[in-house]
Parts: C-alpha cells; sequence; structure tokens
C-alpha cells in the first residue's frame, strides 16, 4: 500500500486506496499542500513513506504530518472521514504588535479561502488569498481539505483548524489535522501563493474502485451558520483534552497506546515549508 502511494504521488496530491482482505485490510491515504509541483509531492510522500515505515511498523494506525504533505494508514476505513486529532502545528516565534486587532484581521481574511476550498467543487478542496492590512502589511492565508470531505464537512474541520490559531498572536502558523489544514503568514507567504500545480491535485485515484470515496464528489452547500471562533476554540481544547486523558487512562491500560513522533523544541523558529516538523500516532497492532 505504501509503495503504491508514493508512485500515487507522482501524478497527484491526493490518494486514497487499500490493500488486503478481511481483518489483513489497511487504508491508506496522503494528501499534499495543493500549491505543490507534482516533483515536490512525490519528495514529501516518500519522505513520509519511510519514516512511518520505520517508527510504527507495529501500529495498526499511524499518521505523519509534514508542511508538504500529510500520510495515514489504519485497519479501519478512513476514507471520506471528517476527523480534526490528532493534530500538530508550526509557528513563529514572532509575535505580532496588537493581537486583538490581527485576531479580527485573520478571522476576516481566512473567510474566503475556508468557503472556496469547502464549497468551491472545482477547487477540489484547496484554496488561498491574501488580504491587504495597510502600513505595508500582507496576510496571505492557505485552506486544505481532502477532496472526499468537500462541503459542510469540510468547513466545519477548517473552522476547528482556525479556532486552535486564533488567539495565539504569531505573524506565521499553521494547524494540520487529518482531514484539513490552514496556514498564515504575514508579508512572507509560507507557501507559493501565485502558482499553479502541473496538473491538477486532486485527480480521483486510479487505482480505487469505482464508486469509492476518491471517484465521489459530496453535495456541496454553504453553511447555514458559522460558529463563532472562540466558541469553537474552547470546544476543540476541550475535546483535544477529553480525548488525551481517555486515551491515556483507558487505552493505555487495556492495550497500550504511544506516539512515536519527532516533534521540533516548540521556541524553535518555523521555517515555512522547509520546515522538517513531522508528528505520527501509532496504536499497536492487536
Amino acid at each position: 500500500l505504501l509503495l503504491n502511494m508514493t508512485s500515487a504521488a507522482s501524478v497527484r496530491g491526493f490518494y486514497n486506496a487499500s490493500a488486503g482482505e478481511g481483518s489483513d485490510k489497511v487504508y491508506g491515504i496522503f494528501y499534499c499542500r495543493g500549491d505543490l509541483k507534482s516533483d515536490d509531492c512525490h519528495d514529501c510522500v516518500q519522505t513520509a513513506k519511510l519514516r512511518i515505515r520505520d517508527e510504527c511498523s507495529n501500529n495498526k494506525e499511524a499518521i505523519i504530518f509534514y508542511d508538504k504533505c500529510t500520510l495515514r494508514y489504519a485497519n479501519r476505513s478512513i476514507f471520506s472521514l471528517e476527523e480534526e486529532v490528532p493534530n500538530d502545528w508550526s509557528y513563529s516565534a514572532t509575535l505580532v504588535s496588537d493581537k486583538e486587532q490581527f485576531n479580527k484581521e485573520l478571522t476576516a481574511a481566512m473567510d474566503g479561502p475556508m468557503d472556496q476550498a469547502a464549497f468551491n467543487a472545482s477547487l477540489r478542496g484547496f484554496a488561498v488569498g491574501q488580504t491587504n492590512l495597510g502600513a505595508n502589511q500582507t496576510l496571505y492565508c492557505l485552506a486544505q481539505c481532502t477532496p472526499d470531505i468537500l462541503g459542510g464537512p469540510c468547513h466545519k474541520c477548517l473552522a476547528a483548524a482556525l479556532d486552535n490559531l486564533v488567539d495565539e498572536g504569531k505573524t506565521r502558523m499553521s494547524l494540520f489535522m487529518p482531514s484539513c489544514q490552514v496556514m498564515y503568514s504575514l508579508n512572507i507567504p509560507s507557501f507559493n501563493a501565485g502558482d499553479v500545480p502541473i496538473s491538477s491535485p486532486f485527480s480521483p485515484s486510479a487505482d480505487s474502485p469505482a464508486g469509492s470515496p476518491s471517484s465521489q464528489v459530496p453535495s456541496l452547500s454553504p453553511p447555514s451558520k458559522v460558529p463563532s471562533a472562540s466558541s469553537k476554540k474552547s470546544k476543540l481544547k476541550i475535546v483535544v483534552g477529553v480525548i488525551l486523558c481517555a486515551a491515556l487512562g483507558l487505552t493505555l491500560f487495556l492495550s497500550g497506546v504511544w506516539f512515536c513522533f519527532h516533534q521540533r523544541n516548540p521556541s524553535e523558529e518555523y521555517k515555512g515549508s522547509e520546515t522538517n516538523n513531522q508528528r505520527s500516532l501509532g496504536i499497536p497492532r492487536a
């Protein structure tokens, strides 16, 4: 499965497939940042494949995050699911001068890319934007979902990701989730804001059977109401806290769960697309 995923990364930026039968069946997904060229996508997936194979090979579920791609596998179906945990982030150590004002500008600037990524089917889950903040400052924003959750689920994931960034006051930050990611940067874009990929990064997976999630486009309709940023941020932190406590208290007791990850020092300066940050979650096989 991992070999097929690496091969697919040469021609597409999203891929989901399964291998095996019965209790041995495994499901895999990768998606690359939508502004990448095919060679960059392939290189990132290749690196992720080697890492996840070497460090989580005995786990029945694992995910690895990079700035350029996310790769995961599981012994359960993970297709067309909106999932927000586990997650990881990258950021700059530099702070904005007026956090309250910046939070308002960031939330407003992300509205367009989030709506476009979720509800413009032709974009296949990827959108960028930029906003002039005055005083020679430009805010660059990126929103991306896996194209098998377009519509309401995509917007929900992006909103949760954004809420985890609001109030941090960083000049550059990214939040990575299994089903989506958001990025923003002040003045210097951390992604190729004007580039168009050589080929559509979201072609249906040729190896996936007809009717599989990768060959279906969800029905899209705008949300009737977008929850407030502050309420979603609080809810996300509560949910994450509950999940972590449950994992440590219950799963460790019953079967054992551990994280196999290489995470940067939180004080390390964020380097945009060159950052080699990565984190993977592994659950031992039964």
